[in-house]
């Protein structure tokens, strides 16, 4: 929030990068840890087809309820800040069309737990642009406060559960002031919260204010540059300064418990992502590590979950949720999502509420946009959590990760999973300048094992005894393309899960376009049930037509959210038939089979080498949803089960 609310999306991630990298020498990379859950997706504002919205572009703001602010110009060129709760009606609080704001409107809205929506009206004066606050619910909204001659250049502005708005502005003597507006238009309480002078310098661009009327801030106050509250009663409360362990501020956001997520730089570890309560402080993310990533938008709710963005420069972005989590990507550049690939995924500071609900800015790579909720679906502990690294081309062509290891003259085996998440791009897999193997990708979502021999001692006679070389994954093809590298494995050389850890051994080389961050490759886990369709003989084994039936529950739907074409059933894929047509389609349909009145996701699948004179078989299914996340059950195949019938 620390950029005029009428400017680009990528000015945000600038004025970070600046902030820290440029004003404070420090490189900022990023991986990232993560949460023990996944997260669905439903479209608020699309762009698809153009209609009824041509563009969406800003960062949307949710409250506890989910209910969604956001900005969006409608077909026809109409620009207005709009609300939705859900897949409810559109509430239209101004638009260009019906107003005086002929400019149009800020990009970062923040909204209240009662629906009350804080955002910024641009009109043109004889003289300049005016910026003007605007304060509503429902389908109108009031002038809260307008840039004058003596305020001007508003930004970090946010709302609170009484109607008061924090905010920065220019003052006409040049110095920075933070003030609070009360409730009522033009005639509200303003508190004077800080101001550049005797007391303060370096104020910053990102005031936050909690429910009581609490402000935080970043400034400089004698002599150190620290982070203060100031409460309703004028109480200056200084949380921080750079006397230790920290050197330099920079964003802070403030939950409704007390508890600031802030950017900052920890003297001997360098930039980071921490929250702080009471004290004591803990680190979210770290900017650090090897890898790709610079810092961006954050959230924290009242629950302490911290949700933050990297930025990938024009080569994409990410969200992602912790602190002390699992795998904590929620979406990003490479992610497949209702048949479209993820260019960019932005957040700002009202975007994650108190049930752990995310509002996102999602543009994909065919140039359509989305705003969206993530809701979480959690799963039992009991699963394993596992890692990859997903590789993305980006806005470019290729991208490779790379690792040293050591070449004895001797056989030894490769072996590495993969999963293509888009129908296009070509893995290449390199040792030294020696092309092992090109794979080509295959139906997105579904993991493969790969497997190759490597006769080293070909390589010892042209290198010195120890030599060591560069095992490298080479991803090319169209901008977009991506897949996910797991689980590399040379025996007695190298056995990597891609974990976190993995991008301090593995180098990103993103010259050629792309990008690489650990993701999640956790599965969901599902219930299934089996029955024999049929039986016939091939090649001396029998092959089972088995009809497999994915239960759906509360928070999946299994007949809508899976892909089905990446469905495997002991390796096994959906067997496929024709239409009336002659159309050729997979073998499945929605049904409720268990009478809890959800329709479940019922396929057929040739599966090879069962006796049919076995009793029980068990058979294991794993599949990936319209989400990008994985899904996997387990079940016994008995003999003489009926199918399932409609």
């Amino acid at each position: 929030m620390s950029i005029h609310h009428y400017g680009s999306w990528y000015a945000r991630a600038f004025a970070a990068g600046v902030l820290f990298l440029l004003c404070l020498g420090i490189a900022g990379k990023g991986a990232a840890a993560s949460p023990f859950f996944f997260y669905t997706f439903t479209p608020i504002a699309d762009t698809l087809g153009g209609f009824p919205y041509e563009s969406v572009s800003g960062f949307p703001a949710m409250n506890s309820s989910g209910r969604i602010a956001f900005r969006a110009r409608l077909t026809g060129g109409v620009e207005g800040m709009f609300t939705r709760l859900g897949n409810g009606g559109v509430d239209a609080l101004a638009d260009t069309g019906s107003t005086e704001f002929n400019f149009g409107f800020g990009i970062t809205p923040s909204i209240n737990s009662l629906n009350t929506v804080l955002f910024v009206g641009l009109k043109q004066a004889p003289d300049r642009v005016v910026e003007v606050f605007l304060r509503g619910s429902g389908n109108s909204a009031t002038p809260l406060v307008s840039s004058s001659d003596n305020l001007s250049n508003f930004c970090g502005t946010q709302i609170n559960i009484e109607g008061t708005a924090a905010f920065r502005a220019d003052r006409a003597d040049g110095h920075h002031v933070i003030l609070a507006q009360g409730a009522g238009p033009l005639t509200g309480v303003v508190r004077n919260i800080a101001e550049e002078g005797s007391e303060f310098s370096a104020l910053g661009c990102s005031p936050s204010i909690g429910f009581d009327g609490t402000v935080a801030f970043t400034a400089t106050r004698d002599g150190r540059h620290g982070i203060f509250t100031r409460a309703k009663n004028g109480t200056l409360t200084r949380i921080l300064d750079d006397g230790g362990p920290f050197a330099a501020f920079g964003a802070l956001a403030l939950n409704q418990q007390g508890g600031i997520a802030f950017q900052g730089v920890r003297l001997g570890f360098g930039l980071g992502l921490f929250r702080i309560k009471n004290g004591a402080f803990v680190k979210v993310t770290d900017y650090n590590l090897g890898g790709a990533g610079a810092p961006a938008g954050f959230s924290i709710n009242e629950s302490g979950q911290v949700a933050f963005e990297y930025s990938f420069g024009a080569n994409g972005s990410s969200v992602h949720l912790g602190p002390n989590s699992l795998f904590g990507r929620l979406i990003g550049t490479g992610n497949v999502m209702f048949g479209r690939r993820v260019a960019f995924a932005h957040i700002d500071r009202d975007a994650l509420n108190s049930t752990g609900q995310i509002a996102v800015w999602i543009i994909f790579d065919n140039g359509t946009e989305m705003i969206a909720r993530g809701d979480p679906v959690r799963f039992p502990d009991t699963v394993l959590a596992t890692a990859a690294l997903q590789v993305a081309t980006g806005a470019g062509r290729t991208v490779t990760i790379s690792t040293p290891i050591a070449t004895p003259p001797a056989h030894v085996i490769l072996s590495f999973d993969v999963a293509f998440l888009t129908a296009d791009g070509e893995l290449g897999v390199k040792l030294g300048d020696k092309v092992l193997k090109t794979i080509a990708a295959s139906d997105p979502g579904v993991r493969r094992r790969v497997t190759i021999p490597i006769d080293m001692r070909a390589i010892a006679k042209e290198r010195p005894a120890g030599h060591v070389a560069s095992l490298q994954f080479v991803l090319s093809g169209k901008t977009g393309a991506s897949a996910q590298i797991a689980d590399v494995v040379i025996p007695g050389l190298l056995a990597d899960r891609m974990d976190s850890a993995a991008l301090s051994r593995w180098r990103v080389d993103a010259s050629g376009g792309g990008s690489a961050a650990v993701v999640s490759t956790a599965r969901l886990p599902v219930r299934i049930r089996l029955s024999r369709a049929e039986e016939r003989d091939v090649s001396k084994s029998v092959a089972n037509v088995v009809s497999v039936a994915v239960l759906s529950a509360k928070d999946f739907d299994a007949s809508a959210d899976i892909e089905r074409s990446s469905l495997r059933l002991a390796g096994s894929p959906v067997r496929k038939t024709r239409d009336k047509e002659g159309k050729e389609q997979l073998a499945c349909d929605a049904r409720d089979v268990n009478n809890d009145k959800i329709k479940d996701l019922v396929c057929e699948v040739e599966v090879a080498r069962i006796g049919a004179s076995k009793r029980e078989e068990p058979l294991r299914l794993e599949a990936m949803t319209q989400f990008g996340w994985g899904i996997t059950g387990s079940g016994v195949l008995r003999a003489g089960r009926p199918p399932y019938t409609k």
